[in-house]
């Protein structure tokens, strides 16, 4: 066992004002903390040694360390996750709703008590659901609140009715900057795998009538007396890290194990299995996440009740959302000299991975399957028809496309002459929850290292699924269209609200239920034909079925607003773990402690997890692909061709970053990254970066030009549109919320590029972030309007020509 860091005896700093408020700048989070991550070695122990020449690490000291560590890990979180539970708040008179962790800490007398979040619980009495990962249900309530000055935890009692709990016990100790923990929680809430149901609206959208992982705050009450509940709740999820600084009051601190909205309130957990602290907030870059430490209550939950009666002013500063250096922690699991001091690890590994690139630079890592210079990719990012070429060795060589995957979202390559060793030591099946990983790009550089975070399971994320973009419901027996998504296939193929569904594929559509169904037996890049009635007229009209895009994902990707991958797999068996890797970076390999691999990164999810590939699946789908050569060429051109545009929704044309595609000198997995800037909107754009979206313009016309994000100064937006230019002035703000910087005219309709970028500075500066920008279409020009306080005439933009992509 590794020895834990040196523990502190004496006692912690006061707590500061405390208070019973919920407070405004946390509600974005409201509900969660907690999952996986890893990394690295502890602060104290050497780097990882060399491989020797069958590939295999050295039984050395420091390796057998880190084993030690990996090993303490796995079992705190196999002992403490059935502690872990999922709360369910539901207030009937303001109709809100919320979830949140806790972890239950005493159970006696038939009553037990769950240490969550203060801005879980906010006010005393407030009923809820406690869900615990067995299945089990518990209605409890709040008993005490406390948040002020760095200090946010709360408390939830409810009757055991004669059950056996388990409990964690409450550490009387602060953790210490370098210290290993191990964090718990339910992020994005509770999630069942069942059968979805219709909304609230009555409306059902795609994939509603199939089983998924959806996150619902009544599933548990529906299901508390069936066995099914018990088989079908998600549980907690497992990250690691490191303590990488102290908070400036109230006995809080910071750590690297990311958090996600849902988290708030799961366990701090040290390796020797006690709660340190509890999960609060996180900020923009992965490792900011905050926590309150449990020191002050003395190993006594019920301590807080004490502190909680207090009626004192609340400190909003220390609890806001979190901002600050963008730089990685010196004491952080994925500090440069730890992972350099890995890369021992991604020696045998890294000469079987290979930069793809094509337009823009880099598009993805690719992982060598076959000696013949057969790679396998992301589909998604690489793209489907632009050339491509393999990077390896200092050699550029033209790869080709000879395999497709839809639901996996993988690509299969040839690339001629490219000489790249297969890697041969491969782990024999999935790691335990808690294990901890190394991303291994070409080479052998370590890009990040992780925590498995779930155990291996079928992707059936209805994000996933092939898609037309349409919401219905039954109206006097008939189905009827009641939303059409913008910049999605039935959008393009000119559906529109009240339109009745007859037939799909020549079948006769009889239940509002079938409809999806028969869409998800289906795949990405199919064709299918949807006849349709308008105004007593019928009609028909062919589509090609694609995936959601971020902007229009049936549930928020939670505090994500930075890069997260384009396509998530469906139908595909995947390992979950919290490594950052940025969706330019999928591809790349996964390996345990020994070196071996795990699988292949296949897509970014959130800010906490990153989807694996495992390899028996890996060579399934590769073998798959291979037998079903030669690759349908014109299906893919249908994909790229038709794939995501924006379309007028209401006469407006919504430009989101989370949609664009990053292209010219940009230098991508840099440090930045695809994120939030401090400032807290929107996603980052740097000085040389430029956006580009497809746009389908319905018909020639005027549009206001708004934007939606914040700048560090005055500065220049340049708005192209099929390669005419438009500039205007934005002036320095935060929240820079619908300004009008102009007008833009556009003389001719159908598909053309729209790109956005700086136009005044180069570098690696950040000049801002933006959010989105907005074509409102007005039937004007060279009208004044106002940006940011400032009066400006801007020249409207005439676009002509053929379209440009």
């Amino acid at each position: 066992m590794m020895t834990p860091s040196p523990r502190r005896t004496s006692r912690p700093r006061p707590w500061g004002w405390l208070s019973k408020r919920l407070l405004a700048a946390l509600a974005l989070f409201g509900g969660a903390a907690g999952l996986s991550t890893v990394g690295g070695c502890q602060p104290s122990s050497p780097a990882v040694p060399a491989l020797d020449a069958a590939g295999s690490a050295k039984a050395s000291p420091e390796v057998a360390r880190a084993r030690e560590l990996e090993q303490s890990v796995i079992e705190v979180a196999a002992r403490h996750r059935p502690a872990t539970v999922c709360l369910i708040f539901e207030d009937q008179e303001s109709r809100r709703r919320g979830t949140g962790s806790g972890v239950i800490v005493r159970h006696e007398n038939g009553r037990a008590l769950v240490l969550t979040c203060g801005h879980v619980t906010r006010d005393p009495d407030r009923l809820c659901s406690v869900v615990l990962p067995d299945g089990r249900h518990f209605n409890g309530r709040s008993v005490a609140t406390a948040m002020s000055d760095g200090v946010d935890l709360g408390l939830v009692e409810f009757e055991t009715n004669g059950a056996t709990l388990p409990t964690v016990e409450i550490s009387r100790r602060l953790p210490t900057v370098g210290e290993w923990i191990v964090v718990l929680g339910h992020p994005r809430g509770l999630w069942i795998d069942g059968d979805g149901e219709d909304s609230t609206d009555g409306e059902v959208r795609e994939g509603d009538a199939l089983p998924r992982w959806q996150v619902d705050s009544g599933a548990a009450r529906r299901l508390s007396d069936s066995e099914r509940l018990a088989a079908s709740v998600r549980p907690p999820v497992v990250r690691a890290g490191t303590v990488w600084s102290e908070a400036s009051s109230g006995g809080g601190f910071r750590f690297d194990a990311p958090l996600e909205a849902g988290d708030s309130g799961g366990p701090i957990l040290d390796l020797d299995g006690r709660v340190v602290g509890i999960a609060s907030r996180c900020g923009w870059k992965s490792f900011w996440n905050w926590a309150s430490a449990v020191a002050m209550l003395d190993g006594d939950p019920s301590r807080l009740l004490e502190f909680s009666e207090l009626e004192v002013e609340t400190v909003s500063g220390p609890l806001g959302a979190g901002a600050g250096d963008a730089r990685i922690p010196r004491r952080s699991r994925d500090a440069g000299d730890r992972l350099e001091s890995l890369r021992p690890l991604g020696a045998a590994v890294g000469a079987s991975v290979v930069a793809i690139e094509g337009e823009g630079g880099r598009r993805a890592f690719a992982l060598a399957v076959r000696p013949d210079g057969t790679l396998v990719t992301k589909a998604s990012e690489v793209g489907f028809i632009a050339p491509l070429s393999a990077i390896h060795n200092g050699s550029r060589l033209p790869a080709t496309r000879i395999g497709y995957d839809p639901d996996a979202d993988l690509l299969l390559l040839q690339a001629p002459g490219l000489e790249t060793p297969v890697a041969a030591r491969i782990a024999p099946g999935d790691p335990s929850p808690g294990a901890l990983l190394a991303n291994v790009g070409p080479d052998g550089v370590i890009i990040s290292t992780g925590t498995l975070s779930l155990e291996g399971s079928r992707m059936e994320d209805a994000d996933g699924r092939p898609f037309m973009g349409l919401g219905w419901r039954r109206d006097a027996g008939r189905v009827r269209v009641q939303t059409v998504v913008p910049g999605t296939p039935a959008a393009r193929a000119g559906l529109q609200r009240d339109d009745v569904l007859i037939r799909f594929n020549g079948s006769p559509i009889t239940s509002e239920r079938e409809l999806p169904q028969r869409i998800a037996a289906l795949k990405v890049g199919d064709t299918i034909t949807l006849e349709f009635e308008r105004n007593g007229e019928e009609r028909w009209v062919q589509m090609v079925l694609d995936r959601r895009h971020p902007s229009a994902r049936v549930r928020d990707r939670a505090n994500t607003r930075g890069n997260i991958s384009r396509a998530i797999p469906h139908r595909t068996r995947v390992l979950k773990q919290d490594g950052s890797v940025e969706p330019e970076e999928c591809g790349s390999a996964v390996v345990d402690l020994e070196g071996r691999l795990v699988g292949m990164n296949l897509a970014r999810v959130d800010r906490t997890m990153t989807l694996v590939l495992p390899m028996d699946e890996l060579e399934r789908r590769v073998q798959q692909m291979l037998t079903q050569r030669p690759l349908d060429l014109p299906r893919l051109t249908q994909l790229e061709l038709g794939g995501f545009a924006v379309t007028e929704a209401g006469r407006r044309l919504r430009f989101s970053t989370v949609d664009a595609r990053f292209v010219g000198p940009r230098v991508l997995g840099q440090l930045i990254g695809n994120a939030l800037t401090p400032d807290g909107s929107g996603t980052t754009v740097l000085a040389d970066d430029r956006l580009r979206w497809d746009a389908i313009f319905n018909e020639p016309g005027t549009f206001e030009v708004r934007f939606h994000g914040a700048v560090r100064g005055p500065r220049v937006l340049r708005l192209s549109i099929g390669g005419a230019f438009f500039d205007a002035p934005v002036s320095q703000g935060r929240h820079a919320r619908g300004v009008t910087l102009g007008t833009v005219t556009v003389d001719r309709p159908g598909r053309q590029s729209v790109i956005l970028e700086w136009a005044d500075g180069g570098g690696e500066e950040i000049p801002g972030s933006i959010d989105r920008i907005e074509l409102i279409r007005s039937g004007e020009s060279g009208q004044e309007s106002t940006a940011m306080g400032r009066t400006l005439r801007s020249r409207p933009l005439t676009v002509a020509g053929t379209a440009g992509r």
